[in-house]
């Protein structure tokens, strides 16, 4: 039986507002799987970013499931807290920059700033 490494990182980013924007970010991400174009319009020309598979939500918790790992997000009254899980760096990476510049970008007048922790055992 093969070992799986999996890596993992967190942001909490502090925000009145965080189911808001965990609608908002679940939406775009909707759209960019379903709608008019893919999650490939947004990468850097190296690859891509990930491409959304899945998204189940409630008012306060989703999860994402990407083609390179997955993503769970739950807000609180003063936070939204957001987890990515892939297994190799590169998967990650990718996942962090997916979703830490989207929440950037839906959050700047609040001044919105990821700050990605690992915590990889």
């Amino acid at each position: 039986m093969g070992t799986t490494s999996t890596h993992l990182a967190e942001a909490r980013i502090p925000t009145t507002r965080g189911a808001r924007y965990l609608t908002q970010l679940c939406d775009h991400l909707a759209e960019m799987s379903h709608g008019g174009h893919s999650a490939h319009v947004h990468h850097d020309g190296d690859g891509g970013l990930p491409l959304v598979r899945q998204i189940e939500r409630t008012d306060r918790r989703a999860e994402i499931e990407f083609d390179r790992g997955r993503c769970v997000l739950t807000a609180s009254a003063d936070a939204l807290k957001v987890q990515v899980q892939a297994e190799n760096p590169d998967s990650i990476a990718r996942g962090q920059e997916l979703i830490g510049r989207r929440i950037e970008t839906i959050g700047r007048r609040d001044h919105l700033d990821v700050a990605w922790q690992p915590l990889d055992a």
